[in-house]
């Protein structure tokens, strides 16, 4: 993990449980959305490959 990688989980350890905290995190330039504006989740859900697609 690099040094934002670690900030982002101490962030979200302090106000998650830990035990939901990410153990990866994957950037991406924006969230992929429908023609209406909705966040596309099963390409979320099929990961890396899946949003690179996009």
């Amino acid at each position: 993990m690099s040094a934002p990688d670690e900030d982002l989980t101490a962030f979200v350890r302090e106000r998650m449980a830990h035990f939901k905290a990410p153990k990866v995190w994957h950037p991406v330039e924006a969230l992929p959305k429908t023609a209406t504006g909705k966040t596309q989740k099963f390409v979320l859900r099929g990961g890396a490959t899946a949003i690179a697609r996009q």
